[in-house]
């Protein structure tokens, strides 16, 4: 009946049973150990001759193989009458146990009253001492220093909980969290602090980790154990384990995660926008060398007449060549040129007129900041002949593929000998305006050609009004069935008010008062038809003919 009822006992019963065992085993051996050392300090006599103690193992009683039997407990009182009740044929009996703590012990240090001398004895005092510290401290429940048999070892494969033995006072549960959390999410924590009224007075402090998982717990162990936590080293090792929480005690805040940051191509730089946030653009810059911009542009003349192949030839001949360097150089400010010109062409833009906004080239690319139109005045001493005719023309917009809203480097040419033949003769004037309105499509270059020529500083007073006149003539014949011939109203009016304001300059700096006149008398002729044809509201022809003749009348007094 008691074996069928020992099988049914759990597990928490048997390791109960085993840790009982273990007690009151280890009471039994501090007990005999110290009542044998308290006797042997009882013992009167010594049996003469003797050079030495007796090892219990070298005993004559029995065969020296006998098992050591737990003695009952002396007192300091009851030492004759256990000395009496021992056989007197073997008087060393009862010191055999004690050569068997110290065996070197020698002969001379023993006094007369069989007790070793000061060294030895204090020696022994703390031995037993310590061997009542550590039976106390099981009787209470508490862990001592030598640890136990019972605690796991890293082969156990269930525990994630950590022991740590000797922490400073002055370390907290959130330190410990703080310090173990980095390896993984923290189930429980815990501090074994010592009472106020403890009377074993305990000064270590011991704690417990105990993580969610094994590994992470294995890797704290590994990393942290020796380590200096609040000025003492960490003396970490496995615990039982413990019960996990469905939800973790402690998990480190996440870190923000760092902006991945872009590898952009070319030149490209962050660049601060107005709405607080940054973006990559590229600026692109005339190259330095005209040399190198006519090498580009004829590079991309071939480009798009033969095609990507054409390039990779040239890159394959001219590696090395220090002229063709911006098509190796991918961060030079002449390969970016490069790479926008030969964008832009193929977008529709001219060598001369491109679009200047902003773009980008692909979706979630960086942005690309075109140059700015060079302000390039009006070649007075440019040819005055045509070397080009119109179906010279036709063939380059075929060859460059270029669309209608482009007037193309043989139109712009042609276009410019006009401006120079323009004279007070109407046939002149009548000829560049019938080119202009043929050409309306791209009525932005026409009107700026136009003003520039109007406004060109190397101009005579003559050659102003003359061209003033085919602005006129261009306006007058905008209401033609032609397609976007309206727009040349709408485009020269932008560019009036600093027409007039040019014009203003020019008469102020006439110093014939006739000729002054003269050229006064012109400009306001153009002004009256403009009214009579109702090109502009009056309004505005009152305010182009304030900004002509502001202060006329300061110049008259003075002239």
């Amino acid at each position: 009946m008691h074996g069928r009822d020992a099988g049914k006992k759990n597990a928490f019963q048997r390791h109960k049973e085993d840790a009982s065992l273990r007690e009151q085993q280890a009471h039994e051996e501090t007990s005999r150990v110290y009542q044998e050392f308290v006797a042997s300090f009882e013992a009167k006599e010594y049996a003469t001759g003797t050079t030495g103690f007796v090892k219990a193992a070298s005993s004559s009683r029995g065969t020296g193989n006998s098992t050591f039997q737990p003695m009952t407990f002396v007192k300091a009182g009851g030492a004759q009458q256990a000395e009496a009740a021992a056989p007197s044929k073997r008087p060393y009996e009862k010191m055999s146990t004690i050569s068997t703590l110290d065996d070197h012990v020698p002969p001379a240090e023993i006094s007369n009253t069989g007790a070793p001398k000061g060294k030895k004895l204090r020696q022994m005092d703390t031995f037993l001492e310590e061997l009542k510290r550590q039976q106390e401290n099981r009787s209470k429940g508490m862990d001592i220093s030598g640890g136990s048999d019972d605690r796991p070892s890293a082969s156990d494969a269930h525990t994630t909980n950590l022991f740590l033995s000797d922490l400073s006072a002055s370390v907290t549960e959130q330190q410990l969290c703080h310090t173990f959390g980095v390896y993984g999410p923290i189930a429980s924590v815990k501090i074994m602090r010592p009472r106020a009224d403890d009377p074993t007075d305990r000064k270590r402090i011991c704690g417990f980790v105990s993580f969610m998982r094994r590994d992470h717990a294995a890797a704290a162990l590994e990393h942290l154990d020796g380590t200096v936590l609040e000025g003492k080293t960490i003396k970490a090792g496995w615990g039982k384990p413990v019960p996990l929480p469905p939800v973790p005690y402690f998990m480190m805040p996440p870190k923000p995660a760092q902006p991945e940051r872009r590898r952009f191509p070319f030149t490209a730089q962050l660049v601060p926008q107005a709405n607080g946030r940054e973006r990559p653009e590229i600026n692109v810059r005339f190259p330095k060398n005209n040399r190198t911009v006519r090498i580009i542009h004829r590079m991309i003349e071939r480009i798009v007449k033969y095609g990507p192949k054409f390039e990779g030839m040239i890159m394959r001949r001219e590696h090395g060549n220090p002229q063709f360097r911006f098509l190796f150089d991918h961060t030079c400010d002449d390969h970016v040129y490069y790479r926008w010109r030969l964008y832009s062409i193929f977008q529709g833009d001219t060598p001369q007129a491109w679009q200047t906004e902003p773009f980008q080239m692909y979706d979630d690319g960086v942005w690309w900041i075109p140059p700015r139109i060079p302000d390039i005045p009006f070649d007075e001493d440019g040819p005055t002949d045509l070397s080009w005719d119109s179906d010279d023309e036709a063939a380059e917009r075929g060859r460059l593929g270029l669309g209608k809203g482009q007037l193309g480097k043989i139109g712009r040419e042609r276009y410019e000998v006009l401006l120079r033949q323009v004279t007070l003769q109407r046939g002149t004037i009548a000829k560049a305006m019938a080119f202009a309105i043929e050409r309306a499509d791209a009525h932005d270059d026409v009107i700026k050609l136009t003003v520039k020529a109007v406004v060109a500083p190397g101009a005579s007073v003559t050659a102003k009004i003359a061209r003033l006149f085919l602005v006129s003539d261009i306006l007058h014949n905008s209401g033609v069935h032609v397609t976007n011939a309206w727009r040349y109203r709408e485009g020269f009016a932008h560019h009036l008010p600093d027409i007039f304001a040019h014009l203003h300059d020019i008469y102020r700096s006439i110093s014939a008062r006739l000729k002054a006149e003269q050229f006064r008398r012109y400009v306001m002729t153009v002004l009256g038809a403009w009214e009579t044809w109702m090109l502009f509201p009056k309004h505005e022809i009152e305010r182009l003919k304030g900004i002509f003749t502001a202060d006329a009348s300061q110049k008259h007094a003075s002239t």
